[in-house]
């Protein structure tokens, strides 16, 4: 006979695991997590979206985050609700996404994200430019 282990409070209602705290300095759950409202707001919406746009293309998880600079772990969290994206992570990902004009595409997902959007940080776009010169090379030759 096995015991089961308790449902803490901490993880009651969480998606994405759990953080280092209940919320950020913002308000929201730590580390751009949502909690059970927010990650079916945005799995409905924003990442519907971007599962579209990324089939449309015939591009796999990989493929995109390959393309983009973005991790393929990354574009499953934002696809399926349990991140909240991040202004410059959606314009990178619009980019690789929307060869010829990704400002529409942009516009779209970043209007789908709505008030989840997590605040780009100095760090997160120091992350998104060192990532993007692979990317840009990727695309470049064709991969």
């Amino acid at each position: 006979m096995t015991a089961c282990r308790p449902v803490t409070p901490r993880a009651r209602g969480r998606v994405g695991g759990t953080g280092a705290g209940e919320a950020g300095p913002d308000g929201m759950p730590h580390r751009g997590r949502t909690d059970v409202f927010e990650a079916a707001f945005l799995r409905d919406g924003f990442g519907a979206a971007l599962r579209s746009a990324r089939q449309r293309r015939g591009w796999s998880r990989r493929t995109l985050a390959g393309r983009s600079g973005v991790s393929w772990s990354a574009v499953r969290a934002l696809e399926t609700g349990v991140r909240r994206p991040r202004a410059v992570t959606v314009r990178y990902l619009a980019a690789a996404l929307a060869l010829a004009d990704p400002a529409p595409l942009a516009a779209e997902l970043l209007g789908l994200a709505g008030e989840s959007l997590r605040p780009d940080t100095a760090g997160a776009v120091r992350q998104r430019r060192r990532a993007s010169p692979r990317a840009v090379a990727l695309r470049a030759c064709g991969r």
